[in-house]
């Protein structure tokens, strides 16, 4: 008869699973320790629930393009977001850096490439800032700016307006 103080035998326990390091390290031979492995576990865990959770569509979406609006004068530079609109008209989102501090600047999508500009398409809003952080501005535009052959100019007030920032849209 067994008592509170014994252990059960063996063969009464039912199987069950019991954690235990396998390989060299449990048989004593060279290898990672226990503490070794779940570090190592817990590190890779996260990057494999993020993959498994990964949206598989990322990226862009269809009919969206990023334009880096390179600087041409005095340091401004910036970023267009072009997005095709879903049973409307297309958008585009300019965000420009390094303005000069109460200066309207004036902005449009022309035809052609910034090194070889053609006609003016649409015209964008004005920007302008009280600091130098930057500005932001949406408008909606047709949707065959989304296209290659296009370029979005901002430039400082002036006849005609002298460019700061250009990006080409392919």
């Amino acid at each position: 008869m067994r008592g509170p103080d014994r252990p059960r035998p063996l063969a009464e326990e039912p199987p069950r699973f019991i954690a235990s390091p396998v390989g060299p390290a449990a048989r004593g031979g060279r290898g990672r320790s226990r503490e070794g492995t779940l570090r190592s576990i817990c590190a890779v865990l996260p990057l494999l629930l993020a993959a498994a959770c990964a949206d598989s569509t990322s990226g862009p979406p269809p009919g969206t393009r990023n334009v880096i609006l390179a600087t041409v004068a005095d340091g401004v530079s910036g970023s267009a977001l072009l997005a095709a609109g879903s049973g409307g008209p297309s958008t585009v989102w300019v965000t420009l850096q390094g303005l000069a501090p109460g200066v309207t600047y004036t902005g449009w999508v022309s035809r052609g490439s910034c090194q070889n500009p053609g006609a003016v398409v649409v015209t964008l809003a004005g920007m302008s800032t009280t600091t130098t952080a930057g500005s932001a501005i949406t408008r909606e535009v047709p949707d065959s700016v989304l296209a290659a052959g296009f370029h979005i100019v901002y430039a400082k007030p002036g006849l005609p307006p002298p460019p700061v920032a250009c990006g080409n849209t392919d």
